[in-house]
């Protein structure tokens, strides 16, 4: 559970795509936006001027269900996405490792009243940072 990424695709030698998933317990109102660095092992020019890349998911990418027929008060909104025009400024070659560290912000809808009586609680930001190891690999 929780976003994740999944290997960058070397597109050409000036050009990344950069892919993965978004999930969170709750509902979310409107979009989602997700920026991201990568950082090349071993390349210490990168610690000062990463890769860097904002995906947004609209609010329709985004679906919302309930795993649990038992329990229909939990709910997950999950989404996929895609950015291909990131830079390659570093010429990544496929097989090289790379640090890929994402941060959601997420508007989550506030949750019911305990007991159903009252108003829900205040919608309420929601942000998340995340880093995985990876690969670039060919398209």
């Amino acid at each position: 559970m929780g976003p994740n990424f999944k290997n960058p695709v070397r597109r050409s030698a000036t050009q990344l795509e950069v892919e993965g998933s978004f999930d969170t317990h709750g509902e979310v109102i409107g979009n989602v936006m997700i920026g991201f660095l990568i950082i090349p092992e071993d390349n210490t020019e990168a610690l000062t001027e990463p890769i860097t890349g904002i995906v947004t998911l609209t609010n329709d990418q985004l679906t919302t269900r309930t795993p649990d027929a038992d329990d229909p008060d939990v709910k997950i909104t999950s989404g996929e996405f895609v950015k291909a025009d990131v830079s390659n400024a570093f010429n990544l070659q496929v097989g090289a490792k790379v640090r890929v560290i994402g941060l959601s912000v997420a508007v989550k809808a506030g949750e019911p009243a305990i007991g159903g009586s009252g108003p829900p609680d205040a919608p309420a930001f929601q942000t998340y940072t995340w880093c995985v190891d990876r690969r670039v690999v060919g398209p």
